[in-house]
């Protein structure tokens, strides 16, 4: 009877906690859509790699590299274009840039334009969501996971209850019992979530996806999205008990109750149980939601744009870009240009050819991994992007500035050498 009671509690509690969070982010989606909204959730790169980490494979000599990475400085390219709600999303966007594959959908980019109730929904359901810094959910369904129910965790959480049963003999001997038992249970509920935070919050993180997936779920109206979702049932039931006070750290009544029952490393076990079952099925919302919530960052992102293009992409070896700004330098001074063969550009210190250049970098790689470039127009065929731009010498492992530009040259013609469409750049080459 006790036991009913206090799981009543719990219910009623967490149901007017999910009460409170959901006005919450009904006010921050209404801020998002205004036009002076600045994204203020600056991405650490290192937090987002798992997706990509992953899933890359043998053909990854192809994908945006280190060296270019940081010759472009795409990690503030990545904060400037990011106006994702998730991990998930953050994780794809990294993705998608490093292989150049977009993901957007410009029909379903023009219906979030256009239908502005359903946009706001949307964006609520992700802002329920948030961030998890380094989650790697995707590591649920990229890797098989054992469904493993750790019987201890049950047996613990009995013991309370069991207890009841010294009352035949005394009230004080039952009330010593029960006591002590509690404290044992609070202080291993608590030192266990030491261990399996990083663990907790992942599985936990994704029962806040799935839980909100319902609603896009129901405007995509897929019937392979909504089957996938009927299959997560259990999972989605364990989830609706999940309570992220109780990981922060917070010490109260309500998380001391869950601490003696053990509820949260509990319905941690049957809920990895429950993955392990269902992982593709967690694969296709998982793919479904990132790429909803990449669109919606995209559609954000063109509206803080003064003026961009949806690139054309055509067989041909000839690149156009009319008008085309750096896009971290949206007022600068706009450069067109037409080409299909090799060019040497020149000109004095200072005149902007090193930012012109990454310009033209920058727009290719945005052009292939979310359809948009700063520009008037754009026509362009799909392409690997590489640099040699910002050599720098070692002395810790005494590699000179020459060796190290070598190095680099090398790296690129090895990539020449493959036969791939490759966009090489470098800046005032072997200086």
């Amino acid at each position: 009877m006790v036991f009913w009671l206090i799981l009543s509690a719990i219910v009623l509690a967490q149901s007017a906690h999910n009460l409170f969070v959901k006005r919450k982010c009904k006010k921050r989606s209404f801020r998002f859509w205004d036009k002076d909204y600045h994204n203020q959730h600056l991405v650490t790169i290192s937090d987002i790699k798992h997706y990509y980490e992953n899933h890359h494979n043998d053909n990854c000599s192809l994908d945006v590299d280190e060296t270019t990475w940081s010759d472009l400085e795409l990690d503030r390219l990545f904060n400037r274009i990011n106006y994702c709600h998730t991990s998930i999303g953050e994780e794809y966007l990294y993705n998608n840039i490093k292989k150049r594959e977009s993901v957007i959908d410009e029909a379903l980019i023009e219906k979030i334009e256009t239908d502005k109730c359903s946009r706001q929904r949307l964006t609520q359901m992700f802002q329920r969501t948030g961030y998890l810094e380094g989650s790697d959910t995707s590591a649920f369904f990229s890797r098989r996971l054992a469904p493993h129910i750790k019987k201890r965790y049950l047996y613990c959480a009995t013991l309370p209850i069991i207890c009841f049963l010294l009352l035949l003999i005394s009230m004080k001997v039952w009330l010593l019992t029960t006591i002590a038992v509690s404290l044992f249970n609070v202080f291993y509920f608590y030192r266990t979530k030491l261990t399996l935070e990083y663990e907790l919050n992942r599985v936990f993180y994704l029962a806040r996806l799935l839980k909100g997936s319902a609603l896009y779920i129901k405007w995509k109206k897929s019937a392979n999205l909504t089957l996938s979702y009927k299959r997560l049932l259990s999972f989605r039931l364990l989830a609706f008990f999940f309570n992220r006070n109780s990981l922060d750290g917070g010490i109260n009544l309500f998380n001391v109750f869950r601490g003696v029952f053990l509820f949260d490393l509990i319905l941690y076990n049957f809920m990895l149980g429950s993955i392990a079952k269902k992982q593709s099925d967690v694969a296709i919302i998982w793919h479904a939601l990132a790429k909803l919530d990449i669109n919606i960052s995209v559609c954000k992102y063109r509206e803080t744009l003064s003026f961009y293009a949806i690139p054309v992409f055509s067989d041909v070896d000839r690149f156009l870009f009319k008008e085309m700004v750096h896009p971290l330098t949206e007022e600068g001074v706009p450069n067109s240009l037409t080409w299909n063969d090799n060019i040497i550009l020149t000109g004095t210190n200072s005149a902007g050819k090193s930012t012109f250049i990454k310009a033209l970098a920058l727009n290719v790689i945005l052009a292939q991994a979310i359809n948009t470039v700063v520009a008037e127009k754009a026509v362009l065929n799909k392409i690997v992007v590489q640099t040699s731009m910002a050599i720098k010498d070692d002395l810790l492992t005494g590699e000179s500035f020459f060796v190290a530009e070598t190095k680099s040259i090398r790296r690129l013609l090895t990539l020449v050498a493959k036969k791939q469409p490759t966009l090489v750049i470098m800046d005032e080459i072997l200086k």
